[in-house]
């Protein structure tokens, strides 16, 4: 799941509440049409202030993580009210924002770890649990009905465990191992209900949570991988097969935790770095590679914009056709918001400028 995510028409991401983003704690599904590359609420109502349930981008959270299902042609969004009456929900959408449908709300205890679309019909959602009266914690899967909501819980496993992908009938999972400090794949069969490991290797292993040196895309797995003292490869693994193709052999490496592999757009992979061994915020610096995932072609992203007193690197979002949006800046826009005491007050909000380059 993410907070941003592409369909075949358009991109979508969830923000901070566009109307009283200081005070609510709620949000709105932005979306930017890639013939436009003008970001709107999705929301068809031209006198709409997109601030209550009557506004289809609108929800009561504050934070949300949105996914598709696998033909990318309905809508998921997975967000928290933030209060302890209120649990994380699951949501299900047309693409234009219409035909909201309430899936699922967490149980006392109960949170949203993972969601993925399989290539059928159903979702797969990872709950993290938390016994009240023993302090245990761990994590269940849930199979939903994205028609009905129907949600059956599978089994219950490891919190040290996260959910990655699904293909054909597979889920792909990957695990911190303590033990033997080794980051391991594995498979589990939603027909024969069985296990099976399909890759490990070495590493600084992180939490599940922190886990960004690997991206999944069907059945492959890309993962960024320490080679050398300061270098680094990216490896393909069939995920049916266990085989490992080294894509690309001599990037930096830096330590687990300036890593991020994200993004597979044109065929390509994307991997960002960071070197903070100077331990001093003004002089880390910032890589951003694009890795072919059939040949191994590494090119350099240089592409900028200044960012206050920092430079961010041009972020491609989606593709479309020919084309890619990006965003190549941020702007400052004035809005009217609404304080605690009911008070109308004038501000400005941080948004993307985008481009289709």
């Amino acid at each position: 799941m993410d907070m941003q995510i592409a369909s075949q028409q358009g991109f979508y991401r969830y923000s901070a509440s566009i109307s009283d983003a200081s005070e609510s704690g709620s949000g709105n599904i932005l979306y930017t049409d890639f013939a436009s590359a003008t970001e709107i609420a999705l929301c068809s109502r031209p006198d709409c202030r997109h601030s209550d349930e009557s506004c289809t981008s609108w929800f009561p959270f504050r934070g949300g993580k949105l996914f598709l299902n696998a033909d990318r042609t309905v809508l998921f969004l997975v967000g928290s009210a933030g209060s302890p009456e209120s649990g994380d929900q699951l949501w299900r959408m047309n693409p234009d924002g219409s035909g909201r449908t309430l899936l699922y709300e967490c149980k006392s205890g109960e949170r949203f770890s993972d969601a993925v679309a399989s290539d059928g019909k159903d979702i797969y959602i990872t709950l993290s649990t938390l016994n009240v009266g023993n302090s245990e914690s761990g994590q269940k899967l849930m199979r939903i009905d994205p028609e009905t909501g129907e949600a059956v819980e599978l089994f219950s496993f490891s919190s040290l465990k996260a959910l990655m992908s699904a293909f054909d009938d597979r889920l792909v999972f990957w695990e911190k191992n303590e033990y033997n400090a080794m980051m391991e794949y594995s498979l589990y069969s939603l027909s024969s209900g069985e296990w099976s490991e399909v890759y490990s290797y070495p590493a600084e292993v992180k939490a599940p949570e922190q886990g960004v040196g690997a991206y999944p895309d069907g059945a492959y797995l890309y993962i960024f991988a320490q080679s050398g003292e300061w270098q680094a490869e990216v490896r393909k693994l069939d995920i049916r097969t266990g085989s490992v193709q080294t894509l690309c052999t001599g990037l930096p490496y830096f330590g687990p935790d300036s890593i991020f592999v994200s993004g597979l757009i044109n065929g390509k992979i994307k991997v960002t770095l960071a070197d903070t061994r100077a331990n001093d915020p003004a002089l880390i610096e910032h890589y951003c590679y694009w890795i072919d995932c059939e040949t191994g072609e590494l090119t350099e992203n240089t592409l900028e914009y200044p960012l206050g007193e920092i430079t961010q690197f041009v972020a491609v979002l989606a593709e479309y056709e020919d084309s890619f949006l990006v965003q190549r800046g941020v702007e400052y826009v004035p809005v009217m918001l609404t304080g605690t005491d009911g008070t109308a007050y004038e501000s400005t909000v941080e948004t993307p400028v985008y481009a289709m380059i």
